[in-house]
């Protein structure tokens, strides 16, 4: 009797040790999926910094030229 219950607490461990295992796979995963994301917000983010640098040198021109004439 004894045997069978070692027999059954070992085998519930065995479970919760893959369940735990399965866990931080998935949790790995969407640690990874999270970055990536971060990485492509970034990029977007320089891509834009970049534009708004070209309005205002485009900006600081227009005005500067717009000056000459008047």
């Amino acid at each position: 009797m004894a045997l069978h219950h070692a027999d059954r607490a070992a085998h519930a461990a065995a479970d919760g040790l893959l369940t735990v295992a399965n866990d931080a796979d998935a949790n790995d995963q969407w640690t990874r999926g999270i970055s990536t994301s971060a990485e492509q917000v970034r990029g977007l983010i320089e891509q834009i910094a970049g534009r708004m640098k070209e309005v205002s040198a485009g900006t600081e021109d227009y005005a500067a030229a717009a000056q000459e004439i008047a």
